[in-house]
């Protein structure tokens, strides 16, 4: 009986040691490519859930929007933001211009599939996030509300030169799907990225664009509040968590909203759950 047992601990033994290997590189602190890897898994898993008026893993929307698509365009932006984590790192700082590597990731979304803009606002939304995160919380100390606040300032402290990547981005989202005459406002008087969504804001008459460029400007409550359900979430099946997390926000804070920005913000959500909890094994 005692040598079953002592083989039990050193299995179990040999089984930590092990799993201590494979998260060596996340133990400590955030790195590029643990920022990568867990933006593509959250594109990957976001569209598996069973969510009303989107892609899911039982049925695609329409033939521009299938399962393959958002899962071929979720790996491909995983290089540009693996770029930006080693810019901001190597900065120490925020650097002068980060919406470059956000119309990378735009381009690199089409990358082997056909369909049109598949991750546009994941790609909007991620960038101040990330750049949040690895400013004010490398080491995982920060909950999501206390990152997501500091994206306010991030976008403050952006540049003219970063507007002007952002618009190109959005051109080149509408671009790619066909949409080359859909009016996409440059405001030359937004000195900021977060100049631009509030003047955006002020100026659009939908309100699922009101509801959109609030998000930014106000550091992502919507976004908070579906993270928290995902997170305080009961049931065992991850994709169960982000489906009943989804619902709540529909059925509340985005009752009259396109259901595309609720599954970016889902997308934001699992990113931020998977990077607040680099150990955990969500996958069950």
């Amino acid at each position: 009986m005692v040598d079953i047992l002592s083989q039990k601990e050193q299995s179990t033994q040999k089984y930590e040691a092990l799993l201590e290997q494979v998260y060596i590189r996340s133990k400590s602190h955030r790195n590029p490519r643990d920022i990568r890897r867990f933006i593509q898994l959250a594109c990957a898993l976001e569209p598996l859930s069973e969510k009303e008026g989107l892609t899911t893993r039982s049925s695609d929307l329409n033939c521009h929007q299938k399962l393959e698509f958002f899962l071929t365009a979720g790996i491909n932006i995983g290089d540009a933001f693996e770029d930006l984590a080693q810019r901001i790192l190597s900065w120490g700082k925020q650097p002068d211009v980060i919406y470059d590597l956000g119309y990378e990731a735009q381009l690199d979304s089409k990358k082997n599939r056909r369909g049109g803009r598949i991750n546009h606002g994941i790609i909007e939304m991620l960038i101040p996030i990330v750049t949040a995160q690895l400013l004010s919380d490398p080491c995982y100390v920060l909950s999501p509300h206390e990152v997501l606040k500091n994206t306010v300032n991030i976008l403050m402290n952006t540049s003219r030169t970063d507007v002007e990547y952002l618009v190109k981005l959005k051109k080149t989202a509408y671009g790619l799907s066909g949409m080359f005459e859909r009016p996409v406002p440059e405001y030359p008087d937004a000195r900021t990225v977060f100049d631009y969504y509030e003047l955006d804001r002020q100026a659009t008459e939908r309100y699922s664009s009101q509801v959109w460029n609030s998000e930014f400007t106000n550091g992502f409550p919507i976004t908070e509040r579906l993270t928290k359900a995902i997170i305080n979430s009961h049931k065992s099946v991850f994709s169960a968590k982000v489906e009943k997390a989804y619902q709540l926000i529909r059925d509340s804070d985005h009752k009259d909203v396109v259901p595309a920005i609720t599954a970016d913000c889902a997308v934001c959500g699992i990113y931020l759950y998977l990077s607040h909890n680099p150990r955990d094994m969500i996958i069950t």
